[in-house]
């Protein structure tokens, strides 16, 4: 019911009930030239672990990072991941 109400008051304040803009979230871990090394890296060597994948990654010059919470995203943004 708080979602409803949230809507109304959003209406009734003239601003709608359309969705908001997203608005933004956690910025990405690795920029365009470091997803392209990581792709270079997983065609190098496409079954190492993550772990791997980020010492192939810290050799190749890319950037050095603890071990990634969501390590399945990098893949995802490169298209390598399910």
């Amino acid at each position: 019911m708080s979602f409803v109400n949230k809507l109304l008051q959003r209406q009734r304040a003239g601003g709608g009930v359309a969705a908001l803009a997203h608005r933004g979230g956690p910025a990405p871990l690795l920029d365009e030239a470091a997803r392209t090394q990581l792709a270079a890296c997983v065609a190098q060597q496409p079954d190492a672990t993550l772990d791997e994948l980020r010492a192939l990654l810290v050799a190749a010059g890319g950037p050095a990072g603890g071990r990634p919470h969501h390590g399945l995203a990098g893949l995802a943004a490169v298209g390598l991941a399910a």
